[in-house]
């Protein structure tokens, strides 16, 4: 997978998440990082195409996201899955009807063929058990591998996690780790932000440090972590990896 940002500035209420920036990265899985309030997840935002930036251009494999096309825009946003911090599920809908109704009402599946895919994936993820119950029912790490199934089953040709885990106790955060090194075995490409710099040096090919809105350095994730050679990353990683 290759992304390529150039220029590219966001602003919100007056205040700037992102000035300039710029990136161009070949990767099979790509770690983002660095501290909150940065400008991570409204990148991600607009890679999914789900916010438009004010300047500035997002290729993927060498084609612009069509930010000034509705219609393809649209087509775009479908063939991306983006799971957030918080799971999103439908409260009022099963784990397994969650899974569903994208497949259908979307992505154009009949709903046999919905339903047998969603059984499928929660049997593959050791969630089948769960099929019938609403999110109240289930756990924190339960609900967020349902949302990220759910994100999956729609085949997209990029995935997008942003801080997964964020939420989610030691155990339940193990749970959800194990189901996108999962992802990872299966080759799905995605791009993880996360505050886990063990879990990023494991399972990303390359990794990107963002701060106050720009890309302060970025390089194959075994180099950067083993070289630290931009001030402000090594204090980053010095302060997170204290305790």
């Amino acid at each position: 997978m290759k992304l390529e940002i150039v220029d590219l500035s966001k602003a919100i209420q007056g205040h700037n998440i992102l000035s300039n920036f710029c990136a161009s990265l070949e990767f099979n899985v790509l770690g983002i990082f660095g501290p909150s309030g940065g400008g991570k997840s409204t990148l991600l935002r607009m890679i999914a195409g789900l916010l438009h930036p004010d300047e500035g251009e997002i290729k993927i494999n060498n084609v612009p996201v069509p930010f000034e096309n509705p219609k393809l825009l649209l087509r775009y946003r479908r063939s991306i899955g983006v799971v957030f911090q918080s799971w999103n599920l439908f409260p009022h809908l099963s784990a397994l009807e969650n899974i569903i109704l994208p497949l259908y009402r979307v992505h154009g599946h009949s709903l046999e063929a919905a339903h047998a895919e969603g059984i499928g994936l929660l049997n593959r993820f050791g969630l089948l058990s769960h099929a019938g119950k609403k999110p109240h029912e289930l756990s924190g790490g339960q609900a967020q591998r349902v949302a990220i199934i759910r994100a999956v089953a729609i085949k997209p040709f990029l995935l997008l996690l942003d801080e997964p885990t964020s939420a989610l106790d030691p155990l339940m955060t193990s749970e959800v780790l194990d189901l996108i090194f999962e992802l990872k075995k299966e080759g799905i490409c995605f791009i993880l932000i996360s505050h886990h710099m063990t879990f990023l040096q494991k399972i990303a090919d390359q990794v990107a440090f963002i701060d106050h809105g720009r890309r302060i350095e970025s390089g194959p994730a075994g180099e950067l972590f083993a070289d630290l050679k931009h001030p402000l990353v090594r204090d980053y990683l010095l302060k997170v990896l204290k305790y």
